[in-house]
């Protein structure tokens, strides 16, 4: 999936997923990656479903915590969205990832002095150690800070950040994704076009 989604080709990344469900059907990293892949294709009520049905099996399984709360945010159950994250926060002892999707569920749900303070988390940490700065980014779009969102996304791609590849499917980051600045990174990454080809 990390490898044909971000190229559009999720027919494909569907396929490959049954077949390793088939393989090992209770795996929850599979369960939960199929669940993704509803997520970044905007079928939210399967995604909210699968996810689900994997923390009825393992309730502390981070990822499909991480995924059921940016799917909340995305279907406009903020505060489900923001408890979700908080609990996948604490799972991964606030790791960045799950501070950046609950700051820009914070930021979304209008509360941003809370917002803020995840950013502000971000940044400390990112003084000190590695930080993607496609995380910051989220957080800036969920405050509406743009052009500081797009310095971090250049930066991103100069740093050669892995996750700037869901630069088209994160929702997120898809308010800012037809802007030239961002089309001009995808066109850097070679995703713009392979994109294009796999919807043509």
């Amino acid at each position: 999936m990390n490898c044909l989604a971000p190229r559009g080709q999720f027919t494909r990344a569907a396929e490959e997923l049954e077949i390793a469900t088939e393989l090992d059907p209770v795996s929850p990293a599979i369960s939960t990656s199929l669940g993704v892949l509803d997520f970044f294709e905007g079928n939210y009520a399967s995604a909210i479903s699968r996810f689900q049905a994997v923390l009825e099996k393992d309730d502390a399984f981070y990822l499909a915590r991480y995924f059921l709360g940016q799917t909340y945010n995305e279907t406009g159950r903020q505060d489900d969205a923001i408890r979700e994250l908080e609990r996948a926060a604490g799972l991964t002892r606030r790791s960045a990832e799950s501070v950046s999707a609950l700051g820009y569920a914070l930021a979304m749900s209008g509360r941003h002095p809370e917002a803020l303070l995840a950013l502000h988390e971000l940044s400390d940490r990112a003084a000190r150690s590695y930080v993607s700065p496609v995380l910051l980014a989220q957080v800036q779009i969920g405050l509406g800070q743009m052009d500081e969102a797009i310095c971090n996304l250049r930066k991103a791609f100069h740093l050669r950040s892995a996750d700037l590849i869901w630069l088209e499917l994160r929702p997120a980051l898809r308010k800012i994704g037809s802007t030239d600045a961002a089309l001009e990174i995808l066109r850097g990454m070679g995703l713009r076009a392979k994109h294009n080809e796999a919807n043509a």
